[in-house]
């Protein structure tokens, strides 16, 4: 039977086209529905698909939107014979410029996070203008304005593209990396951003193939294929499930390409907990967070309970149906609220108060505190930004996903190899990115980043070039004005020598002393 959803997939991505499935909608009584789905190529939609089930509908609209797509290329391909040029198929189109909104909807997918267009228009010189912008996940991208919605649209995702990338203009991008907003992941960032080099080929680029290779896919057999997969559902029925039989009340509360995290309410207790179930391609990395977080004890940091192996993902996700060793590691800890620090930002910024100054430093005294307990017990963070960094129910500050931890040299002047670029690019210090030796001074840099951004509210059109002075110790007049016990913290916490930088021991207390500000709770 032809994978028409590979098919239209491996298309998409060839020519770098945004495609989506649609929900439409069910129709008939709750025992004989029939579900809708349709697929959007670009803005353009395709006939529906029907199906028993949701699955079902997707595999017959991904049919019907190919089908569609080969007969608008029979059509275009007897008009290019009739005019005498030779044809080609949809696949050779050649790509003459970056298609951000193709990239973007490219990304969502390979780290699994939604990606949401948000449409509204506003008054402008020419009466009123279409405005486009995206939210990735939690966070919330500028507007783009254009003379039509795809031109807004196109736009917008360009902005993304730049605060994530930090390029202007990409030749062309690899999303294979990931960002999980509200919780970070194992790779870095910036894989995701990664500039391919190509090359000129009169004035059109050349194309970069992206999409998988289903070819190898296809000379399987099918009954070795369903074969396999019956193997792997039996072992699965033989072994019940840990999380399904201790825990109901399960709701999805993030995803990533790290795995899925989960609000369950254990059957015993009685209480709710979160599950953060993570693929175990490579088991000591996957164990190498529960190990931290298993040491760790501290008010301000995620509390770990337990963690186990099961053969599956919930809910049947399973990343390889062909290969049985595959684990899934189960990580149960503490549930903390949906609001991330990054949230708690974005809404100190649209809602300015005059409580923001000690707000901020309550936050941050605790985020220090927590990263003080972390240094102390030998670990190293590496990727300490907003979206890592939560809320408990009665709004204490918790630090999370411990992914990218690592353990700390026993003798400070013996610096332990790591690997480069492992961090969120936007927080890292400049040794993070370039060298191999790197120590706990790395997690100070980027609580400067952050305590700049507790305070100082800049707007989008600021943001790259502020960003861009901050990081070399350079804050806008007005802040140094406004803040200036923070101004000096802040400089030396960015600090280019790690060495000048002051342990979070030392940040702590001079908080705790700062006359300027009386603490508050948020």
């Amino acid at each position: 039977m032809e994978n028409y959803v590979a098919r239209l997939n491996e298309y998409a991505q060839e020519n770098r086209l945004s495609l989506q499935y649609q929900d439409v909608g069910c129709d008939g009584p709750d025992h004989l529905k029939t579900f809708r789905v349709r697929a959007v190529i670009d803005d353009q939609a395709y006939p529906e698909g029907l199906g028993k089930n949701k699955k079902e509908a997707k595999k017959k609209a991904a049919e019907n939107a190919w089908r569609a797509l080969m007969q608008e290329h029979r059509d275009s391909e007897t008009q290019t014979e009739n005019a005498g040029q030779s044809p080609s198929t949809p696949s050779q189109a050649p790509i003459t410029r970056t298609n951000f909104v193709a990239w973007l909807n490219e990304y969502g997918q390979k780290n699994r996070v939604s990606v949401k267009l948000v449409e509204s228009t506003r008054p402008g010189l020419r009466g009123a203008e279409l405005c486009c912008r995206f939210v990735v996940g939690d966070q919330e991208y500028p507007d783009a304005v254009g003379k039509t919605k795809r031109e807004a649209k196109e736009e917008a995702a360009r902005l993304v593209y730049n605060e994530i990338c930090g390029a202007e203009e990409p030749t062309c991008c690899d999303v294979a990396g990931d960002v999980l907003a509200g919780a970070s992941t194992p790779k870095s960032t910036i894989e995701a951003c990664e500039m391919l080099d190509t090359k000129q080929s009169s004035d059109v680029k050349r194309r970069i193939r992206l999409a998988p290779n289903f070819l190898n896919v296809r000379r399987n057999s099918k009954e070795e294929n369903m074969s396999n997969f019956s193997d792997k559902m039996r072992l699965n029925e033989e072994t019940p499930s840990r999380f399904t039989s201790e825990f109901n009340s399960i709701v999805l509360l993030a995803q990533g390409s790290f795995g899925y995290v989960y609000k369950a309410r254990s059957k015993l207790l009685g209480k709710e907990m979160a599950v953060k179930i993570v693929h175990c391609d490579d088991f000591r990395k996957a164990l190498r967070e529960v190990q931290a977080l298993s040491e760790l004890n501290h008010p301000n940091i995620v509390r770990y309970y337990t963690c186990w192996l099961e053969d599956a993902g919930y809910e049947g996700r399973l990343r390889s149906a062909q290969d049985s060793t595959l684990k899934y590691l189960y990580i149960q800890m503490e549930l903390c609220s949906t609001e991330t620090l990054r949230k708690w930002i974005n809404k100190k910024n649209r809602n300015q108060n005059q409580w923001r100054k000690e707000e901020s430093l309550s936050v941050f005294t605790q985020i220090v505190s927590g990263v003080e307990y972390v240094h102390s017990r030998k670990f190293i963070h590496r990727d300490l930004k907003p979206e890592n960094i939560m809320f408990s129910s009665n709004k204490e500050v918790k630090i999370g996903d411990f992914g990218l931890v690592t353990a700390e040299a026993d003798d400070a002047a013996d610096l332990v190899k790591r690997t480069v670029y492992k961090g969120t690019p936007r927080y890292m210090a400049p040794e993070q990115k370039e060298k191999e030796t790197y120590d706990r001074k790395v997690d100070i840099f980027a609580l400067g980043l952050i305590y700049f951004e507790l305070l100082w509210n800049f707007s989008h059109e600021e943001r790259r070039e502020v960003w861009k002075n901050i990081k070399t110790q350079k804050t806008p007049a007005a802040f140094s004005g406004s803040y200036p016990f923070e101004d000096q913290l802040i400089k030396r916490m960015l600090s280019m020598k790690p060495e000048d930088r002051p342990e979070a021991e030392a940040v702590k207390r001079e908080l705790e002393h700062n006359p300027s500000c009386e603490r508050t709770t948020v």
